[in-house]
C-alpha cells in the first residue's frame, strides 16, 4: 500500500533531518505541522483534492436553490389564475393575472379577467382599468366592452358610458354599438337617449333585422306608449320574429293578430 500524505511528508522529512520515519509517525498526532514544507503540502492536497469537491457540493446548492426560487412559466401562472377565479378566489386570481399582465401587458383577455377578478373584490375602479385596456387592445371585442360600459354604469359615470359607446359608433357604424348604447342609457334611466340609440340602429340595421323594433317595443312599452309599441310590434310580426310572444303581446294591447296588422319597417 503506497505511504499517505502524511507519511510521505514525514518520510521525507525525516530524512531530510537525519531523523527516522517511524519517529516522525509516532508523533505526528502529538504536535503540530511545524515545518513550512508540511504546512505547504497539506495546503496543496487541500486546494487539489478538497476544493473542487466543495465547489461540486456548492454548485448543487446553488442549482437546487435556483430551481426553487424560480418564477413559474406563463402557462402555469395562467393555470392557477384561472383556477383561483372559478372557484371565487378573487384575490388569488388577481394576484396572478397581475403578475402575467406584468410579463405580458398585451394579452387582452388577461386583462379582462383581471378586470373580472377585480370586480369580485369589489374594485370596480380597478376594473374599470383593466376593462378599459382589454377594450383597447382588442376594439372590436363586444364582450370587453359591455364589461367596460356595464361598470361605468355601475359607478354612475353617464359621460364616459356615453363617450365610450360614441366613439364606437363613429368609428364602426356598428348595430351592435348602437343598440349598446340604448341599453346603457335605459339601465341609466336616460328614456329619450335610448330611443335615438335604438332607431339609429335601426336605420343602419338591415331591412329584416328585428332587434332595433324589439327594443324600442320594449323601451315604449316600459314608458307606457302604447300606440308606438304597437308599431313596432307590428313590424315585428311582419319580420315573422318571435311570433309567439309578439301576437301575445298584442292581444294583451287589445289588436288582433294577422296579415293586415302587419307594417313593413320602411312604412313607419
Amino acid at each position: 500500500m503506497p505511504p499517505t500524505i502524511r507519511e510521505d511528508v514525514a518520510q521525507k522529512d525525516a530524512h531530510g533531518r537525519g531523523g527516522t520515519v517511524a519517529g516522525s509517525i509516532s508523533h505526528h498526532s502529538e504536535r503540530p505541522w511545524t515545518t513550512r514544507r508540511e504546512a505547504t503540502t497539506m495546503t496543496n492536497f487541500i486546494k487539489n483534492n478538497l476544493r473542487p469537491a466543495a465547489l461540486v457540493v456548492a454548485s448543487l446548492a446553488v442549482a437546487m436553490a435556483t430551481g426553487c426560487a424560480s418564477k413559474p412559466s406563463l402557462g402555469q401562472m395562467r393555470t392557477k389564475a384561472d383556477v383561483a377565479l372559478d372557484r371565487n378566489d378573487y384575490a388569488e386570481a388577481a394576484r396572478w393575472y397581475e403578475q402575467i399582465a406584468e410579463r405580458r401587458p398585451g394579452y387582452a383577455d388577461v386583462r379582462f379577467h383581471q378586470g373580472q377578478a377585480y370586480l369580485g373584490m369589489n374594485e370596480p375602479y380597478k376594473a374599470r382599468e383593466s376593462f378599459e385596456m382589454a377594450a383597447d387592445l382588442e376594439p372590436e371585442n363586444m364582450a370587453y366592452r359591455q364589461a367596460l360600459v356595464d361598470t361605468l354604469i355601475s359607478l354612475g359615470d353617464t359621460d364616459e358610458v356615453f363617450a365610450v359607446l360614441d366613439r364606437d359608433e363613429m368609428q364602426a357604424l356598428e348595430v351592435d354599438a348602437a343598440l349598446a348604447r340604448g341599453d346603457a342609457a335605459l339601465e341609466l334611466g336616460l328614456a329619450d337617449e335610448a330611443e335615438r340609440s335604438y332607431k339609429l340602429a335601426a336605420s343602419w340595421a338591415e331591412r329584416e333585422d328585428p332587434r332595433p323594433h324589439a327594443k324600442l317595443a320594449e323601451l315604449y312599452r316600459s314608458i307606457g306608449d302604447r300606440l308606438r309599441e304597437i308599431e313596432r310590434l307590428r313590424v315585428l310580426l311582419y319580420l315573422d320574429a318571435d311570433k309567439e310572444a309578439v301576437e301575445s303581446r298584442l292581444r294583451e294591447l287589445g289588436e288582433i293578430p294577422g296579415p293586415s296588422l302587419q307594417m313593413r319597417p320602411e312604412d313607419l
